[in-house]
């Protein structure tokens, strides 16, 4: 995540709240990921895991080209990426509703598993911070 920059739509990153996530008409897209993709490997995601980690106070987030916020996030109630152990990253993209940055309130596009680069990079970040809840 080399390209984070400070801002999304000219509001500081640290300025913006994503207190909830709406997945209308998007679940299956999450669901289905692995269908889409053609990896049966991949995982298949629930609209809640991706609300948790959009929601993670410890995210870490960066516009993207398409105009989307991505977010990397931990989700508690996802499953672990090892048998047996509750919990990952995710990587999540979402839109502001209504076109307000400030308001908190998301338009869910996509989510998947964050890679392992990915998730090093985020457990590195947020051990700084001392909010650290993660894996």
């Amino acid at each position: 995540m080399d390209d984070l920059t400070l801002t999304y739509r000219g509001v500081l990153l640290s300025d913006i709240e994503v207190n909830d996530v709406d997945w209308t008409g998007r679940e299956e897209h999450l669901r289905q990921r692995s269908v889409r993709t053609g990896d049966l490997d991949e995982l298949d995601i629930e609209p809640e895991w991706a609300t948790e980690a959009a929601t993670d106070p410890n995210r870490l987030a960066r516009e993207r080209d398409s105009g989307s916020l991505e977010v990397i996030g931990w989700s508690p109630g996802a499953p672990g990426p090892v048998p047996g152990r509750k919990g990952r990253v995710l990587r999540v993209w979402v839109r502001p509703a209504r076109d307000d940055v400030r308001s908190g309130h998301w338009i869910g596009g996509s989510a998947c598993a964050a890679a392992p680069e990915v998730t090093r990079i985020y457990e590195a970040e947020t051990r700084r911070n001392t909010r650290w809840r993660g894996p």
